[in-house]
């Protein structure tokens, strides 16, 4: 490298005097060459070319004046497009180039042969890269399906089990109704029957000591013990039929306690489960986008214009696109 000293002693020729059909010979500095080309605005893609064209003769074949680039024709690299500047004036010598000259060309040549295989040995692991990310975006786009469809999933089951629950609950509301209501009967049954046991036992009273007759006044005892008697009978079985729709209360507030503590455990484990998915996506989401912003900027930083740069951002945005739909999940 140090053998490229740069030389300015070269005139360049006046783009005005420049016609289709002249023989003309470049410029024989491979680094002022390249310079002049890039400031001319042309793609690097042909620096190999303008490089082994340094110091050679041509024809030239095409003149733009509007922004000083020629296109020359040479017999062993055909046509390439130089800035103006590149080609030498008339009155230079146009003959062999110095021993020094070719060193420092054929020095220039090795860097410039270098750098390209350099980059081309970088291009081919990107194009490897990008397959190896294209193929993970997809594998974490059907996991992201898959993870969305248990969730769709599992929304319906919670939907389910709160509808399940709603109805547990609009049961025990009408088993209460009605629990209060059996108990105001048996109360308003339990004081019908005490108010008609005191009028029975009124007449009795009365009959007592108004009747003349022993057996009217045992006749009337017995049928007044057997109305109560049967009074009883009912009260009893009222208590029972009570206690028994108690029971079943009691059971059915256990089931639900069961089946709430269920659910709970079930969503719990769902949340879980979701939440370490989410973990892994992330991470993973989160490597694949700073791979492809690192290698994006690194190939900015350095310069370098190549086509599937593009493409790197588009997939780095793609994936920020999925951890977004991620946490929004």
């Amino acid at each position: 490298m140090g053998c490229l000293v740069e030389h300015h002693d070269e005139a360049c020729a006046d783009v005005s005097e420049l016609k289709v059909g002249d023989t003309v010979r470049m410029l024989t500095e491979i680094r002022r060459v390249l310079s002049l080309s890039h400031e001319a605005g042309l793609a690097p893609e042909n620096a190999k070319l303008r490089g082994e064209a340094v110091g050679k003769t041509g024809i030239l074949v095409r003149v733009d004046e509007i922004d000083g680039t020629v296109c020359v024709r040479f017999d062993d690299l055909g046509a390439i497009w130089f800035s103006a500047t590149c080609i030498a004036a008339k009155d230079q010598n146009w003959g062999h180039l110095t021993e020094d000259r070719m060193e420092i060309r054929e020095a220039a040549q090795v860097v410039i042969d270098y750098r390209h295989d350099k980059v081309d040995c970088e291009t081919e692991w990107l194009l490897e890269q990008k397959e190896y990310l294209v193929e993970k975006i997809a594998y974490l786009r059907k996991q992201v399906d898959t993870v969305m469809g248990v969730v769709d999933r599992c929304a319906d089951t919670a939907q389910d089990l709160h509808r399940r629950v709603n109805d547990q609950l609009e049961k025990e509301k009408r088993f209460l109704e009605s629990s209060q209501a059996l108990e105001a009967r048996l109360v308003a049954a339990q004081h019908e029957t005490d108010n008609e046991i005191a009028s029975a036992q009124r007449p009795w009273d009365r009959l007592r000591d108004v009747s003349q007759s022993r057996n009217e006044m045992f006749d009337i005892v017995r049928v007044m013990y057997a109305e109560k008697e049967a009074l009883r009978v009912q009260l009893v079985d009222s208590r029972d039929g009570l206690a028994e729709a108690r029971l079943e209360y009691e059971e059915h507030v256990v089931r639900k306690q069961k089946v709430r503590h269920m659910l709970q455990r079930e969503v719990t484990k769902v949340h879980q489960q979701r939440a370490r998915e989410r973990g892994e996506e992330e991470r993973d989401l989160a490597w694949f986008s700073g791979a492809c912003d690192s290698v994006a900027r690194t190939f900015a930083r350095k310069g370098f214009n190549l086509r599937f740069v593009p493409d790197l951002i588009e997939l780095r945005d793609a994936a920020l696109d999925v951890w977004s739909q991620l946490e929004t999940a």
